[in-house]
């Protein structure tokens, strides 16, 4: 357990270090406006809640962890959709006791956790897969943890460099070509 949370802090840094250059905006021309329908989105929003709520009982993906419990509260933040609604990019929001750090904060009563899904609709849910690159973790305001996790994937993931210095992805998750972008094929072969 120590050495898998050494490994993702190891690839944290680099990342982090990967990304120190300006923030990448979406020009407005390419903005990702699709919205849907209020009842679907309802209806979307407690189906992924479900499937989260899985994962976390499981303490799979992202709710490996055991500082998630049953009483961890679990919030779909938002959801952008891909003109057919086939695709999905979920943001997820947990709110626990401060007790449950490892070093808790005494003079917090809570605090947040965020973490980006991207989603595939299937016949009675979505086939997700967690972004591991970016994560929101030991917030003590709710909004501020929303407002990061977005800004790091509107703003910075076009930024990520690979060891070469390439540039790894074309697209922020606002822009409306991500949707066509190869990190689907990547996590999704053969589920579309």
């Amino acid at each position: 357990m120590i050495r898998h949370k050494l490994i993702i802090f190891f690839a944290f840094g680099l990342l982090a270090l990967s990304c120190t250059e300006k923030r990448i905006r979406t020009p407005k021309a390419f903005l990702n406006t699709v919205k849907r329908d209020a009842d679907s989105y309802v209806k979307d929003k407690d189906v992924l809640a479900h499937q989260m709520r899985e994962l976390m009982t499981k303490h799979e993906e992202s709710f490996y962890s055991a500082e998630y419990y049953d009483s961890t509260a679990l919030q779909i933040d938002s959801i952008l959709y891909s003109r057919d609604y086939k695709k999905v990019i979920v943001f997820v929001l947990t709110k626990n006791p401060i007790h449950r750090q490892l070093k808790p904060a005494m003079n917090y009563y809570w605090y947040y956790d965020a973490f980006c899904y991207l989603g595939i609709r299937q016949k009675d849910g979505f086939k997700l897969e967690w972004m591991s690159l970016f994560n929101i973790i030991n917030f003590y305001d709710r909004e501020k943890a929303s407002e990061a996790i977005k800004d790091m994937y509107f703003t910075q993931f076009a930024t990520i460099r690979d060891v070469n210095g390439e540039y790894m992805y074309k697209y922020n998750f606002d822009d409306m070509r991500f949707w066509n972008d190869p990190i689907w094929e990547k996590y999704f072969e053969n589920n579309e």
